[in-house]
């Protein structure tokens, strides 16, 4: 389960389930945040954008990520995504370093077609 800190704040957590190691991205519903409605709110007082009641909030260097509280995962780009209407709240991070991402997310790796396929 890996942990998303913000500002010193656990926002919540993730599998990170979803990703594409061509560029070496994760994925996944952001759990533990409270209500989506809360947490717009918490995401236009941080400095984040709405468009069409979607809400997001492109992480800066004051967010955090970790691997069962002890292990940071570096990334070069994050943000958090939330729709209200659907009470749906997802975490997308982008730019994780090739060696972190072949040992903390194999499942994406092995996704990838082996030469000659697909």
């Amino acid at each position: 389960m890996f942990k998303l800190i913000y500002k010193d704040k656990t926002i919540g957590t993730s599998l990170l389930e979803s990703g594409d190691p061509s560029n070496c991205s994760a994925s996944g519903a952001l759990t533990g945040a409270g209500s989506a409605i809360a947490l717009s709110q918490w995401i236009m007082d941080n400095g984040g954008a709405e468009d069409d009641n979607v809400f997001l909030l492109e992480l800066d260097k004051s967010a955090l990520l970790m691997l069962n509280d002890s292990v940071p995962i570096p990334f070069a780009e994050g943000s958090i995504i939330c729709a209200p209407e659907g009470d749906e709240i997802y975490l997308e991070l982008v730019g994780i370093p090739g060696p972190e991402y072949a040992q903390y997310f194999p499942q994406h790796v092995a996704s990838l077609p082996v030469d000659g396929e697909g």
